[in-house]
């Protein structure tokens, strides 16, 4: 089971956080939920943001879903939207681009709409960029 609850005794205050676990994992955030006691501690302890996580190098921290992607390195496994990159690598560069933009691969329409606009905004190269170019040996 990759779901669960992460149970929390601060000891400085005998406090219990719950705090969930998703996919194998506890989000930064909810450590937040753990404060300092207000008094008997050193100042520099009464964060009011809540308990912060120190990972020095960033080690153990991982990015493991977003809106975008979803990886799980124990499987080696990354997805895009739902789609492995072995599936992307098969697609057009706009059928990658649609899905990673608006969530979904285009229908023949909005492909076809989204090829003649960048298209378009290819040609349309500012004067000072072919300006830059042309002075170019």
């Amino acid at each position: 089971m990759s779901s669960g609850i992460l149970y929390v005794r601060d000891s400085r205050t005998d406090v219990q956080y719950e705090i969930p676990i998703r996919r194998n994992a506890v989000s930064a955030m909810d450590l937040k939920k753990i404060k300092a006691p207000e008094t008997g501690t050193d100042r520099a302890d009464q964060v009011a943001g809540g308990l912060r996580v120190h990972d020095p190098g960033l080690r153990n921290t991982t990015i493991v879903e977003t809106a975008i992607s979803f990886s799980d390195h124990e499987r080696n496994l990354l997805l895009f939207r739902g789609y492995s990159v072995e599936q992307l690598w098969e697609s057009d560069f706009e059928d990658v681009l649609h899905l990673l933009v608006w969530g979904s691969y285009p229908t023949v329409p909005q492909r076809n709409e989204l090829s003649h606009k960048l298209t378009e905004a290819m040609l349309a190269v500012p004067d000072d960029v072919q300006r830059t170019i042309q002075s170019l040996p």
